[in-house]
């Protein structure tokens, strides 16, 4: 049976519209912001690059080896997400690009936890392995792993992957009580294995999943045909997992009723929305002061959103649904 999103994925934006209008004080209307419109959260996109080369992502990252994040945007970005931690912020959730690229990510993280803020990453899951000590010690809420495939990881992310390695990790991280949810794109390659995948996932203590609907229309499976995928996954995983995924009958954008606003290194771009940044700007901010300019440019274009002007898919590739075991 098909059930909507749970009532705290979704934010009554109103709430916040509220607030904001009522209140004369700079500081109350920014932590408004935060902490009901963005529930919190604030999605911190490191500097585009990534060791693999997927050709379906849709953030287009340059590939290296291997990079770090300078002295400089290291220091503004602890700085700026420690200022907004008295606007309601409590949990950055670094994202990409491939953040374990970054050789000092573990210095972010640090000095994030130094400053009482929770942190998430969401990462490829090729470079885990090597993260898994510092993330032990530094206790992240979740860590995120794209596991698009376990037969054919090398042929999904465009090189060599250990991927019996990466699943060996997220045991580790999942025994030791560190949450671990996986991403699988339902690619027509893989589309047949995704419930054993699950299933092994699941083995290794995994508890959480997203499978998504794929943005590129050269690997675009039909929505009846990832309906009933969805339905298989849901049916192979035990009761106390929770499999969320693409939900196609969102016809409208979600940014109205809850946030999901990200920045991106190292320019400090900010962006409405994770599945928009690069494409759209609501001005650069590495300050408080400039952050509020951003909330009033955010607040403006809500206003102005009609339809879906992000996706070409014909539904909100944010919005995620679930089945009820």
């Amino acid at each position: 049976m098909s059930a909507p999103a749970r009532p705290s994925d979704r934010v009554d934006a109103g709430r916040w519209w509220d607030v904001a209008e009522a209140s004369s004080d700079a500081v109350a209307s920014e932590a408004a912001f935060v902490g009901r419109y963005c529930r919190g959260k604030i999605f911190l996109f490191v500097p585009n690059v990534c060791d693999a080369e997927c050709r379906f992502c849709y953030v287009s990252p340059a590939r290296v080896s291997t990079a770090r994040l300078s002295a400089g945007v290291l220091r503004r970005t602890v700085d700026l997400m420690a200022e907004l931690r008295h606007c309601g912020l409590r949990e950055v959730r670094i994202t990409g690009g491939e953040p374990f690229v970054f050789e000092n990510l573990v210095d972010l993280v640090t000095a994030l936890r130094t400053a009482d803020l929770d942190y998430t990453v969401l990462t490829n899951g090729i470079r885990l392995p090597r993260a898994v000590p510092w993330l032990l010690a530094t206790r992240p809420l979740k860590i995120t792993v794209s596991v698009h495939s376990l037969r054919r990881a090398d042929q999904v992310f465009g090189r060599p992957v250990m991927i019996e390695q990466t699943v060996a990790a997220i045991a580790a991280l999942a025994a030791a009580g560190i949450g671990v949810s996986a991403t699988v794109v339902c690619l027509p390659d893989v589309i047949a294995e995704i419930p054993e995948t699950l299933a092994r996932l699941y083995r290794a203590g995994v508890r959480e999943y997203k499978l998504i609907h794929a943005n590129d229309s050269r690997y675009r499976v039909g929505i009846e045909t990832f309906r009933a995928v969805a339905e298989r996954a849901r049916e192979a995983l035990p009761p106390d997992s929770r499999l969320r995924f693409s939900d196609t009958a969102e016809t409208s954008c979600l940014l109205t009723r809850q946030g999901e606003l990200s920045v991106a290194l190292p320019r400090f771009e900010w962006s409405s929305c994770c599945a928009t940044v690069g494409e759209t700007s609501l001005g650069t901010a590495t300050t408080r002061r400039e952050f509020g300019r951003v909330t009033l440019a955010l607040r403006e274009q809500l206003s102005g959103i009609i339809g879906l002007p992000c996706s070409n898919q014909g539904f909100c590739p944010i919005a995620l649904t679930e089945l009820e075991k």
